[in-house]
């Protein structure tokens, strides 16, 4: 019942309707097996040219991808391109048993049934380079051999590299490269377009990704972090009324692209500080860190289906690796656009070295390199591995993706994810070749991989059951007593979440404490890996054991990991002041390999922070001299000059005009205050939900009033806005002339769009676009 449930939750993801398939297009493969019985292609099948290139087109991205992730009928996994088909063909897909999920009865549906012959896209492949390596696999790196000062110096060039970017202010180019700096260290484009295609984000590769993201352990199936939908709600999207954008880089943006700078306006220098500061805690307290040589992507198996027709009979030709160009322990690594950067700074395509080989007796000019392979989440000394980069002519089209071999004795993906429970349904992996890294990485003992004897009897199926078993225990119960006996399963993962936070968290305490290769430790691990699977295998960790583990293992977090925990706001359980003896690392074992790597940054990463935001307080974020903007201060002073002088009767219905501006700025200015001084410091604290609330129900009553109907001579709705925004920034400036900080966030908050338009008018020339236009545009390189 527990897979039954898992089955059901495939139908409610988010998806995009792809072509139709002709029934007799879709067939069958086995899979393949190895002499050791690993399913070396679990969860891939192929599809033929013409398929590729409709689901494509389908979801309308700038690169063509060859594999992607679907659903159809009872089916769901990777489809890989199969290469040498044609798109002239009809669409065709070949599956495989391990993608089959649903068995429909023979006389359950018309098998001409268009609803289930459509193929329901999930997600296409995407190469992105460079990718980013959490604090596991940092672990797992340095247990393996990686010396600290690599790590060290990794956090440094990755801190230096973060802080000049956003704090290069001077030079041609400058604005534009800080406004691209500051879109992605907030992935504004990726959140804007993700915010506009709800259902469509998955597939289109989009995201709420963010370079800092690092919940490795909270994967939904299909690899998604989380619900789109979900994390994307209409509070993020900016304040309609007033221009406000939510997020802080998003607000920098608007701000830089309407022509302030943060030389000389203080708004842009606080909230660019602020990004700044971000940026610097990220990296020190998140510990991930950013490798140029570096790519992720999704994993397919090596192996090509050939597809041809003879009149009516449909021939399926197997063809495995051919010429053996992928032995075991051998990958393929090509992207579709040169982004793979190389030791030489060097932009290249693919990951490669170059010998020559024979084979077959003839010669083949085969280039390869060590690289590494690792995937989330990293708990294993074997879930990080050394495997070798190869290229050969018969692989070339398979771009923005990683092959591996479908020879030796297990799947690739066995090892690196917890034992046997990798497959090639849509997982993705890391891609590293750095040299340094690489250089020193010794592979981890196989043994690691298997998982320990006698973990089985730790679990309990006792509350699971066959489906049939479950019909016929329900069969005389009542239509509300069925309901109820079905939530117990569609809801079972609802039922203690804690679990897997609970077991992720005592593992790192016995990798603190114990070392990470320790018996216990890899114990931890195994159990983690088989509670994180327990939705759909239905197995359940048995109380006394969990009680026995929590007592021995749990605690308040090791220092490292408490300070990463306070960045999330994040915690699944109560965390008890138990176990002390686990907060400190164990000095003689052949498990622990010297000072904690994870020890070692936190010390490095706060000096480094403390260091760079001294510096750049005095050096660049200190006070401005001139808080005052004659561009924005100069509409509502010509206004008033011009209310000073001509006709009595025309100068007092203008000056009228003015006050009833003048009074209900004023006015909104004291709610304004009202409401952040109810909430003090607790206001920044609010869910943005509530104070989105707050901030569109003053910005809406800003601009209620006044109406053109309500003024004499101003009477052009356009210019009203304009003197609005105007004496509301003037007005706050007067406000806070005498105060700490001369100027608030007031103007900002309910007039920034009017703000923006009155100073890009002021500096020459500038073109309105709407909305729609302005979140897709994107800055060129030059």
């Amino acid at each position: 019942m527990s897979k039954w449930a898992a089955r059901t939750a495939l139908g409610l993801s988010n998806s995009v309707p792809g072509p139709l398939i002709e029934e007799q297009n879709i067939t069958c493969q086995d899979d393949i097996i190895s002499t050791s019985g690993s399913d070396m292609t679990d969860g891939c099948g192929t599809a033929n040219r013409a398929t590729t290139l409709a689901v494509s087109r389908t979801v309308d991205i700038e690169t063509y991808s060859v594999a992607f992730q679907f659903r159809l009928g009872g089916l769901k996994g990777m489809a890989l391109e199969n290469s040498e088909t044609s798109s002239k063909e009809p669409l065709k897909v070949v599956a495989r048993p391990s993608q089959i999920k649903i068995r429909y009865p023979s006389s359950h549906h018309d098998p001409l049934d268009p609803t289930l012959r459509i193929i329901e896209i999930l997600r296409l492949s995407y190469m992105r380079s460079p990718a980013a390596i959490s604090a596991e696999a940092i672990i797992n790196l340095a247990d393996n051999g990686v010396p600290s000062h690599i790590f060290v110096n990794l956090l440094k060039a990755n801190l230096k590299g973060v802080v000049a970017v956003l704090t290069t202010w001077d030079g041609p180019d400058a604005m534009y490269n800080l406004w691209t700096a500051v879109e992605r260290a907030g992935a504004v484009l990726h959140s804007r377009r993700a915010r506009e295609a709800v259902g469509e984000a998955r597939a289109r590769g989009l995201s709420s990704y963010s370079n800092e993201d690092d919940d490795d352990d909270e994967d939904d199936e299909d690899g998604m972090k989380y619900d789109i939908g979900q994390e994307c709600s209409k509070a993020w999207w900016a304040d309609q009324i007033s221009g406000c954008p939510s997020s802080l880089e998003e607000t920098v943006l608007v701000l830089l692209d309407a022509g302030f700078r943060p030389q000389d306006s203080p708004i842009v220098r606080e909230k660019l500080k602020q990004v700044v500061k971000g940026a610097v805690n990220n990296q020190t307290c998140k510990y991930r860190y950013e490798l140029a040589q570096s790519a992720i992507s999704f994993v397919v198996p090596g192996n090509v289906l050939s597809v041809r027709f003879r009149t009516t009979v449909l021939e399926l030709i197997l063809m495995i690796d051919p010429h053996n160009v992928l032995g075991p322990d051998e990958i393929h690594v090509k992207s579709s656009r040169r982004n793979f950067q190389m030791q030489d700074d060097i932009l290249t395509d693919i990951v490669l070295g170059e010998v020559l080989v024979s084979c077959y007796a003839k010669f083949v000019s085969e280039m390869f390199m060590q690289s590494q392979l690792t995937r989330n989440p990293c708990k294993l000394p074997t879930d990080v591995r050394k495997v070798r980069a190869m290229e050969h002519p018969l692989l070339r089209s398979y771009t923005d993706v990683i092959v591996c071999s479908v020879q030796g004795h297990r799947r690739l993906l066995d090892f690196l994810a917890g034992g046997d429970l990798g497959d090639y349904d849509g997982d993705t992996a890391t891609v590293i070749w750095t040299p340094e890294i690489v250089e020193h990485f010794k592979n981890a003992d196989e043994k690691y991989s298997n998982e320990p004897k006698t973990l089985d009897i730790c679990f309990t199926s006792d509350h699971n059951e066959k489906v049939p078993d479950f019909l016929t225990r329900t069969s005389s119960l009542s239509p509300l007593e069925k309901t109820l006996a079905v939530q117990t399963y569609l809801l079972g993962a609802l039922r203690d979440p804690s679990v897997i936070g609970n077991y992720s968290t005592m593992h790192d305490n016995a990798v603190y404490h114990l070392g990470y290769s320790h018996p216990h430790t890899i114990r931890l691990a195994y159990k983690f890996c088989k509670v994180l699977d327990s939705s759909k295998t239905g197995l359940t960790i048995r109380p006394e054991i969990f009680q026995s583990d929590f007592a021995t293992y749990h605690n308040s977090r090791v220092p490292w990991k408490e300070k990463l925990d306070s960045q999330k706001n994040a915690t699944s359980y109560t965390s008890r002041k138990v176990n002390l003896p686990f907060t400190r690392r164990v000095k003689r074992s052949q498990y622990i390999k010297g000072e904690f790597i994870m020890d070692i940054l936190d010390n490095a990463g706060r000096k480094e922070r403390n260091a760079i935001l001294a510096d750049i307080d005095k050096s660049l974020f200190g006070p401005l001299d001139v808080v005052s903007d004659p561009h924005l201060t100069q509409p509502w002073e010509d206004a008033t000059k011009a209310a000073e002088v001509g006709d009595p009767r025309v100068v007092q219905a203008m000056q009228g005009d003015l006050m009833k501006i003048r009074n209900h700025v004023e006015l909104v200015y004291r709610e304004y205050k009202a409401y952040r001084a109810n909430k003090g410091k607790g206001f920044t604290n609010m869910p943005i939900e509530n104070r989105q609330d707050i901030l569109r129900k003053l910005s809406k009553h800003f601009t209620s009033y006044p109406t053109p109907s309500n003024m004499e001579v101003h009477t052009d709705t356009t210019l009203i806005s304009r003197l609005r925004a105007s004496y509301a920034f003037v007005f706050d400036l007067q406000q806070n002339a005498r105060g700490f900080t001369p100027w608030s966030r007031f103007p900002w908050d309910l007039a920034m769009r009017e703000l923006c338009l009155i100073k890009a008018n002021a500096l020459g020339p500038s073109k309105t676009v709407t909305t729609g236009f302005y979140e897709r545009f994107k800055l060129s390189r030059r």
